[in-house]
C-alpha cells in the first residue's frame, strides 16, 4: 500500500472483495508520528549514550539502554545533515548497540535520537555532540554555550575530526563539587601538541579543571586559569574533562 508522507492522524478506509464479488469495508485510525525528535516523551529507564571508541578512533559507539526490552528501539542521527537511520544490534538484555563514523568535513552539532513505540506511547531520548574538522595547517574552534575548544595548527600533525561529547559527571568524591557537565574530547588522530579548552563557570566560584583517569577510576587535578566566566586549560591529552 501507499505510505504516509505527513505526520498526524488520518482515517483510512479499507475495502475487501472476494471472488464472488462480495464487498466489505472497514475504517481504521492511523496515527503517523515524526521521527525527527519533534514528538515523543522522555522517561527514566530509556536513554542513548555516546562513547568514543579508543581502538578505532574514527568511530563512535552508541548504546540505547531500556528497562523494557519488549519494544525494539530505533536510532537516528542528524542535525547539521539530513536525518538517517543507524542499525542497532541487541547485545544484552536492555542494551542495543550501533556505530557511527567521524568523517572528514563534518562540522557542527550532531544529534543521536533513540525512539521506541511502547504500546501507544512514543518514547524518545536525545544526545547532542559537537564536531569539527581541524585542518593540518590551520586552527579550528569548536564551541557551544558551556565550552570552547581551540585547536591550533599542528596540534594533531595532520587533518583530524574532533568531537566534543557532553555528559554527566559521575564517580565524584565527597571533597569535590561538580559544576555543569563533563566533556569527552575525542579525535580521529592523537595529539601532538596541547589545544586549549575553556569551560564556563558561575561568577564568584573558585573552580578548576579535572581529568577522568579511567585506569585508576578517579578524577585527577589539571588546574586552569580563570578568564572572566571561564576556566581555561591546555589539554595534556584527549579524554574526559570537567569542572
Amino acid at each position: 500500500g501507499e505510505g504516509f508522507a505527513v505526520s498526524g492522524a488520518e482515517v483510512v478506509t479499507i475495502t475487501a472483495r472476494d471472488n464472488a464479488g462480495n464487498l466489505a469495508t472497514g475504517r481504521v485510525l492511523v496515527q503517523v508520528l515524526p521521527v525527527d525528535g519533534s514528538a515523543g516523551e522522555t522517561r527514566e529507564g530509556f536513554s542513548v549514550t555516546v562513547v568514543p571508541n579508543p581502538i578505532q578512533p574514527d568511530y563512535l559507539d552508541l548504546f540505547v539502554l531500556t528497562d523494557d526490552d519488549r519494544y525494539a528501539p530505533r536510532l537516528r542521527t542528524g542535525g547539521s545533515s539530513p536525518w538517517r537511520g543507524l542499525s542497532l544490534t541487541s547485545i544484552a538484555e536492555g542494551i542495543w548497540h550501533a556505530t557511527d563514523a567521524l568523517t572528514p568535513g563534518m562540522e557542527g552539532p550532531v544529534d543521536f535520537l533513540a525512539l521506541a513505540l511502547e504500546g501507544q506511547r512514543l518514547t524518545s531520548s536525545r544526545r547532542q555532540i559537537f564536531v569539527g574538522t581541524a585542518p593540518a595547517a590551520a586552527g579550528k574552534t569548536i564551541a557551544a554555550a558551556d565550552f570552547q575548544l581551540d585547536v591550533a595548527a599542528g596540534d594533531f600533525g595532520a587533518e583530524a575530526v574532533v568531537a566534543v561529547i557532553p555528559g554527566a559527571i559521575d564517580h565524584v568524591p565527597e571533597e569535590l563539587v561538580p559544576i555543569g557537565s563533563a566533556f569527552d574530547v575525542h579525535a580521529t588522530r592523537p595529539l601532538t601538541s596541547s589545544p586549549s579548552l575553556s569551560l564556563r563557570t558561575p561568577a564568584g566560584v573558585d573552580a578548576a579543571v579535572y581529568r577522568w583517569d579511567g585506569l585508576d577510576q578517579r578524577w585527577r587535578f589539571v588546574g586552569g586559569d580563570r578568564d572572566g566566566d571561564r576556566v581555561q586549560v591546555a589539554l595534556p591529552r584527549l579524554g574526559r574533562y570537567a569542572l
